[in-house]
C-alpha cells in the first residue's frame, strides 16, 4: 500500500495482509515534494516477453542476444511511452477539476 502525504512531502509504504486486512508501516519512506496522486503503471511480466527458441538457453550468438535486448528495449519504450500518456490524461483531468471548483 503506498500512501502519498502531501502535506508531509513524503511517500510511505505499508504492508496489506488481505486475510486479516491488518495494514503495518514498513518503515520505508521516501521524500517527494508534496506528491498528490500515485499513478500503477503494470509491471513487465515474464511471460510478456518473447524469446527466440534459439536464446532460450546459452547461445553462442550475440547477434541473437542483441535482437532479444532490443525486442525487450523497444516494449519497454512503448510501456513507456503509454504510461506518460496516461499521466499527461490524469493530468489534464485534475486540471479540469481544480478549475471547476
Amino acid at each position: 500500500l503506498l500512501v502519498a502525504n502531501q502535506d508531509t512531502d513524503n511517500l510511505s509504504i505499508f504492508n496489506f495482509n488481505q486475510c486479516s486486512g491488518e495494514i503495518k508501516f514498513t518503515g520505508n519512506e521516501y521524500r517527494v515534494p508534496s506528491p498528490n496522486f500515485v499513478c500503477c503503471c503494470p509491471l513487465l511480466q515474464e511471460e510478456d516477453v518473447l524469446i527466440p527458441s534459439e536464446v532460450s538457453g546459452i547461445s553462442d550468438s550475440i547477434s541473437e542476444a542483441s535482437e532479444v535486448s532490443t525486442d525487450i528495449k523497444k516494449h519497454l519504450e512503448d510501456n513507456l511511452t503509454t504510461a506518460l500518456a496516461e499521466v499527461e490524461r490524469l493530468r489534464t483531468q485534475i486540471s479540469i477539476l481544480s478549475t471547476e471548483r
